[in-house]
């Protein structure tokens, strides 16, 4: 694999003390977090008299709607063949985008960086497909909960929820032991070391699950079990060795296991992980990853520069909001050379803006103007609730009429948020 590492320029950071604060007498003190979103801005749409918020909300709700007929609900148990040593069927299984198989290089691949190998996309054998079914769907109906009130949609989301992590007979093993891996013919199994960047949707769906807390549609016995599965698929991140906290990558895969790490212990109840993994964002991943000048280096050496700045982006943007509902001050982190995550969004912001041209290796087009950057704009107007900055909020308002009901919604709660 070290023609894979070479390739994408991946470092290893060792985190040598993960409980590093930005400062020693910062107090941690209990908190009432309730997640990422913001329930009453959601609930406040619904009587919202702009004529858009209106029509996105008839849209989602058909979305919701029509998950209401769902009779079969995704599982890893659906998989219809095994190819791993040592799989299970409540084994999570995917396959690395980017390898191909050659039977003339030696390791059995090549690496085609940015380029989707379609065989990963084989539902017999992955559960790519079925996972973003499944996170798709809940976040669809607990979106249309948390802003019509009407519990059929939490009800719905609750069986989702039910089926994929709770019922003995479907459930997913608490662990991705199988993601991201390869398995070329006549060699052996590549296992990545990057399993975590697959867990990256179920950030989602934890914050999806806070939607429906107060529905009644999950009892405290449902809530008990997802909070263990949760506490248990964060203990064994905590536990990898390629891959997990003590060898956390400068790049997006380490932000977002980052992410993981405190969103899932926030959720399973162990708020002081929660609280270390958020203090150590700042010496431990701004510092290595953002440059003074905002550039993220190891997004803008890959082929799809634009997503994979974004991408990363939305990693820190997640972790400094956590942050800032757990009184951690991620945003007003600046590393001895004075990184920011808001001088990342600044130096994207210009090119969203179109005042340049996106200079760097960009496969999916000439510019910035892509689905990812829709994707973004949540978290560009979470940056600018954060900043104040206008130039945030005049790009919001640019990419807003594109943006899908969930993502448009959201947005809108955002900028209403006191």
């Amino acid at each position: 694999m070290r023609g894979f590492l070479v390739l994408f320029l991946v470092a290893v950071f060792s985190l040598c003390n993960i409980s590093c604060s930005f400062s020693k007498a910062h107090a941690l003190q209990p908190s009432s977090y309730e997640g990422f979103y913001d329930k009453a801005a959601l609930a406040a749409l619904k009587d919202d008299d702009d004529a858009k918020v209106q029509e996105n909300i008839a849209v989602l709700k058909r979305r919701a709607n029509h998950l209401l007929q769902t009779r079969h609900y995704p599982s890893v148990t659906d998989k219809k063949e095994l190819i791993a040593p040592g799989e299970t069927k409540h084994d999570f299984i995917t396959m690395t985008p980017y390898l191909w198989a050659d039977a003339q290089a030696k390791s059995g691949y090549v690496v085609k960086d940015g380029v989707d190998n379609p065989l990963r996309l084989n539902n017999d054998i992955f559960d790519h497909g079925r996972l973003r079914k499944m996170v798709g769907s809940v976040h669809t109906l607990s979106m249309a909960y948390a802003i019509t009130g009407d519990k059929a949609y939490a009800q719905k989301a609750a069986d989702y929820l039910r089926v994929w992590f709770i019922n003995p007979e479907t459930k997913m093993a608490p662990q991705m032991k199988y993601a991201q891996i390869f398995v070329p013919k006549n060699a052996p199994v590549y296992y990545s070391g990057s399993s975590m960047i697959a867990a990256q949707p179920l950030l989602q769906t934890v914050h999806d699950i806070y939607l429906l807390k107060d529905s009644g549609a999950l009892s405290p016995s449902d809530q008990k079990a997802l909070q263990k599965w949760f506490g248990d698929f964060k203990e064994w991140l905590l536990k990898q060795n390629p891959g997990g906290i003590k060898r956390l990558r400068i790049n997006n895969h380490g932000t977002w296991l980052q992410c993981e790490i405190a969103a899932f212990s926030q959720f399973a109840g162990d708020e002081k992980q929660a609280r270390e993994a958020l203090l150590a964002v700042g010496p431990s991943v701004i510092t290595p990853q953002i440059q003074k000048s905002g550039k993220i280096p190891t997004a803008l050496i890959r082929t799809k520069s634009v997503a994979y700045t974004e991408y990363n982006l939305e990693a820190f943007i997640m972790l400094a909001h956590m942050g800032e509902k757990l009184e951690v001050p991620i945003w007003r982190y600046r590393s001895p050379d004075g990184g920011n995550i808001l001088h990342a969004v600044d130096f994207l912001n210009k090119y969203l803006q179109g005042k340049e041209k996106w200079p760097y290796q960009n496969i999916t087009g000439k510019d910035v103007h892509a689905v990812m950057t829709k994707q973004f704009m949540p978290y560009m107007a979470l940056a600018y609730k954060a900043s104040g900055k206008r130039e945030y909020l005049e790009t919001v308002q640019k990419y807003l009429p594109e943006l899908s009901a969930e993502n448009y919604l959201w947005t809108k709660a955002i900028l209403k948020e006191k």
